[in-house]
């Protein structure tokens, strides 16, 4: 959950990018924040040449219709052909890590061949879902070489532009971004499905239940009935996990004396050694 903001930023040092031909200039950035946009713009470089070979194939059909509605794939095609060559082209583009500018929810800004990234993209994982490393850059090249502008934000608000006003999703931001996600990333929730009435949420479709109480509280109710069915569902089968885990290990193991142990879940919120069975069996997912 984050927003986009166009500004301009300054440069500093030159680093030339071996995969392709474009000059990348960082200024502001430490040694970790340096190796971070490398493997991204190194993701972006091998999957962008990849998704350029998929626009004619039936399979992508319904990712087009989820994030473009009726827009021509040639159109969407054409855009991020643009950022494929402006990868394939001497040029300089500058990436800065400055914060100056850096508000909630931003992970980053861009206005010409100038790009800025916020803390909130740095925390942010490289490939896994939305709102990604990988897809960051994209939305933010898509600014700089692909005349996007930001009409609507959001993985729920993506899908109804897409539903609504699919000539505005043919330049907006997000939907270059999650197209790319959705095709290319891991563990992509939703990836090709279409909005619905009851998925208008902003963030709909994002994995999160984002619903007053029961959720996050992003969303107003029933406006992310999707991902809060799911979450119901995985909250069921955790306690169907419980009930069988707690009846055969409980009263026998001494090392599951933390609160939460035995919840399918490897607690860090535990002290070491204390949430024993979950941890040991890797059968929870770390929180």
């Amino acid at each position: 959950m984050r927003r986009f903001l166009l500004l301009a930023l300054l440069a500093l040092a030159p680093w030339q990018a071996q995969a392709y031909e474009a000059s990348i200039v960082f200024t502001g950035c430490n040694q970790t924040q340096e190796d971070a946009l490398r493997a991204g713009l190194e993701r972006v470089d091998t999957k962008l040449t990849w998704l350029l070979a998929q626009f004619d194939k039936p399979e992508t059909q319904p990712y087009l219709k989820a994030w473009f509605g009726s827009v021509p794939r040639t159109k969407i095609r054409e855009r991020y052909q643009r950022i494929r060559n402006m990868l394939d082209r001497p040029r300089t583009v500058i990436l800065a890590c400055e914060e100056r500018q850096c508000q909630h929810d931003l992970f980053g800004y861009a206005e010409g061949h100038s790009i800025s990234m916020c803390p909130d993209f740095f925390a942010s994982k490289l490939a896994e879902g939305y709102d990604t490393q990988a897809g960051t850059i994209i939305h933010e090249f898509s600014h700089s070489f692909a005349e996007t502008d930001d009409h609507a934000y959001g993985t729920g608000r993506a899908r109804i532009l897409a539903h609504e006003d699919p000539r505005k999703a043919a330049t907006n931001a997000d939907s270059y971004q999650y197209f790319f996600e959705a095709m290319t990333g891991d563990n992509v929730p939703y990836a090709d499905v279409a909005w619905n009435q009851a998925n208008s949420c902003e963030w709909a479709y994002d994995g999160e239940c984002d619903h007053p109480g029961s959720g996050t509280g992003s969303c107003q109710p029933m406006t992310d009935t999707t991902d809060c069915e799911m979450a119901n569902q995985r909250a069921e089968q955790a306690q169907s996990f419980r009930s069988l885990r707690k009846s055969h290990f409980g009263p026998i193991n001494t090392k599951d004396s933390c609160t939460t142990a035995l919840n399918g879940s490897c607690d860090t919120s535990c002290a070491p050694g204390t949430d024993y069975t979950d941890c040991l069996t890797g059968t929870g997912r770390r929180k």
